[in-house]
């Protein structure tokens, strides 16, 4: 009426949406509060990579990613992206598995070549991450603890932040969540789907990160063959070798591509070596560092090799110190794999400056 208070016309709204709100089903009002979660999230994602990661210089892991899909886009193959452009030098390189780098050669295909909209996209991508782990979580303890997961997964820094860095975190969390979710689902019931489905995620997971491959023969295969539901052990069998060839169809093109372009075997990737190397020394087992690494350890590890010898050259690694030289065919230069195709003897030695993660210079 025209002499109604304001208040009260407020209170008359509010109480036609509750009323709504009241005469909706459980699922349904899960699904509302779910998908405002994920309006949540995808805002909290998109403004952070406005503000805060717009026009963000790539490099490091994510500049080896953004320019390699670009170099395979133009037909220049997997090389090292700073050699090419740094120096104009042209080395085979398998730093990391393709399934990121041929993730963004996707977004370029599409027409998405700015960073920033591939940005964008991730933040998307992060946020296909909160409905999944709501499922997981709905599956372990019902609808308040998928919900309560689901809410964490869209305001948690540590998860959403990577969305913006165009690293491989992103989707690497998603598939994990995928794959915790085909799990449990494997744990109630049995289905082929649902092996076909953790299997796919794990290959996934480990085309962008190549310590997955540890959980095919510990996890996957023990949890195949010992599930209260999963039938004979002819059935049981069948399942883990289902599981198995999924990864080997989809990676043996990429083996075979790396034994034949590289001296010594290169299978999924040449940065685990690097990476346990500069995670495992002594300052990495006390002090300031512990429990973390550091690119010095590197360093140490390959200081003490000297009584080998390649072709006359060494290698001479440095880093704001004292130098150590080691030979070409020590196996820890295999680490870079695009110093493998410069150690062949028939090669007139060249000079390589190559930033390793910005503490390091190796120079050939």
């Amino acid at each position: 009426s025209l002499g109604e208070k304001p208040w009260v016309s407020r209170q008359h709204w509010w109480d036609r949406v509750w009323s709504r709100w009241c005469g909706l089903d459980d699922r349904t009002r899960t699904f509302v509060i779910l998908g405002l979660i994920m309006v949540v999230g995808l805002a909290i994602r998109i403004s952070f990579v406005v503000t805060k990661q717009w026009d963000m210089k790539l490099n490091g892991d994510a500049g080896f990613y953004a320019m390699s899909a670009r170099l395979i886009d133009e037909g220049k193959g997997f090389i090292n992206p700073y050699l090419y452009y740094d120096q104009g030098l042209v080395r085979q390189a398998a730093d990391h598995p393709p399934g990121f780098i041929i993730f963004l050669l996707g977004l370029r295909k599409l027409g998405i070549l700015d960073p920033n909209w591939q940005r964008i996209v991730l933040t998307f991508v992060g946020t296909a991450t909160i409905p999944v782990v709501f499922a997981v979580g709905r599956r372990l303890g019902g609808r308040t603890v998928g919900l309560t997961a689901a809410a964490i997964a869209a305001i948690y820094p540590n998860i959403w932040i990577n969305d913006g860095m165009l690293m491989v975190e992103t989707p690497f969390i998603l598939v994990i969540a995928l794959s915790l979710l085909f799990t449990y689902r494997l744990i109630d019931r049995s289905t082929l789907g649902d092996v076909i489905g953790l299997s796919v995620c794990l290959t996934v997971a480990l085309s962008i990160r190549p310590e997955v491959g540890i959980v095919f023969p510990l996890f996957v295969a023990p949890f195949l063959l010992t599930r209260r539901n999963a039938g004979s052990w002819w059935r049981r069998i069948a399942t883990v070798a289902i599981a198995a060839i999924i990864p080997i169809a989809a990676f043996t093109p990429w083996v075979l591509f790396n034994l034949g372009r590289f001296d010594n075997p290169v299978y999924l990737s040449t940065g685990y070596g690097q990476t346990l190397a500069n995670a495992n020394c002594d300052q990495t087992y006390s002090g300031d560092f512990l429990g973390y690494y550091k690119m010095t350890c590197l360093h140490d590890l390959v200081g003490g090799v000297q009584d080998r010898r390649t072709c006359g050259h060494e290698l001479r690694i440095g880093d704001r110190g004292p130098e150590a030289r080691v030979p070409l065919d020590v196996h820890v230069v295999t680490v870079q794999a695009q110093l493998v195709d410069a150690s062949r003897c028939d090669r007139d030695p060249e000079l390589v400056v190559l930033d390793l993660a910005g503490d390091a210079d190796l120079h050939l």
